[in-house]
């Protein structure tokens, strides 16, 4: 290897992926995955039953797919992109909103035969599961409060038609926000990083949500600085698409931008360091050479 990197048992920085964008993203929205569990009243489907479980489920899909269009309002004002993608032709970024997906809705009723449903019995549960990415500027738990809201409401809607153990709630893991500071006193490998990128490369950079999640999310919620940044430039977004391609030289400019990246961020060491943050870093031998 052309030069030593020492490794120490302390994280202080990761670099992470984002989309291809020649921005670099620092702020990260938080990932809630969120089920909606609903149970109501079964009988024979021919008839008009109240208080049932796709009443409540659909009550808080129709009212979660309100708030998802008020927010790609937000996102993209008054201008539409014939193919739908909000985000091509949007006033804001993906990342400045919050973005909501319904992408799971299951029910039904077993027959006798492994494969069967009984589709003429009204089912007891429904559960439906939303994919929500919630940006930088809006708390979780002004998510969670929504999500009561419509549970609430939903409940409401069937007052006194529901069975003893009938209604509906959602589940999901806590997560918090959790952004890596630009401020350079704090953060010294950003200054580093903006200052690689323009006087290496002659690029400047302006940082931006991540409309998205990578796993980096773990380790800042453990305090480790984390900047998110893919060096593809004049590349079209196709994350999770048919045909996902990179060009050839984006691909080997990325691997000269990501080297020099690394050789310089780590060049930075231990002596950028609050030594209060680890007070007891310098008098540990908890490191060793590769």
């Amino acid at each position: 290897y052309p030069w030593i990197l020492r490794v120490s048992y302390y994280l202080f920085l990761t670099l992470s992926e984002v989309a291809c964008c020649p921005l670099p993203s620092s702020l990260y929205m938080c990932l809630l995955n969120r089920q909606v569990i609903a149970e109501g009243n079964t009988g024979h489907a021919s008839r008009f039953i109240d208080g049932t479980a796709s009443e409540l489920i659909l009550s808080v899909v129709n009212k979660a797919m309100a708030f998802r269009q008020q927010q790609r309002k937000e996102l993209h004002g008054v201008s539409e992109h014939p193919a739908g993608c909000s985000h091509s032709v949007a006033a804001k970024t993906l990342g400045d909103v919050t973005t909501l997906n319904l992408s799971m809705i299951r029910s039904g009723n077993r027959g006798d035969l492994p494969e069967s449903t009984a589709y003429n019995v009204l089912p007891v549960r429904m559960e439906a599961a939303f994919d929500i990415r919630i940006s930088p500027f809006m708390s979780p738990q002004e998510m969670s409060a929504l999500l009561d809201q419509w549970c609430a409401e939903a409940m409401e809607e069937v007052e006194g038609c529901l069975p003893e153990t009938g209604g509906v709630h959602w589940e999901y893991h806590q997560q918090s926000h959790a952004a890596t500071s630009m401020d350079t006193l704090e953060n010294p490998w950003w200054q580093t990083f903006l200052d690689i990128l323009s006087s290496r490369f002659g690029r400047s950079c302006e940082p931006m949500v991540f409309p998205a999640a990578t796993d980096s999310r773990f380790l800042r919620a453990e305090g480790i600085r984390a900047i998110g940044f893919s060096p593809m430039r004049r590349s079209p977004c196709l994350l999770h698409e048919h045909d996902e391609w990179l060009g050839e030289d984006i691909y080997l400019e990325g691997c000269v931008v990501y080297t020099e990246l690394m050789r310089q961020l780590a060049s930075l060491g231990r002596l950028s360091i609050d030594d209060t943050d680890h007070n007891n870093d310098a008098n540990n031998n908890n490191s060793r050479e590769l």
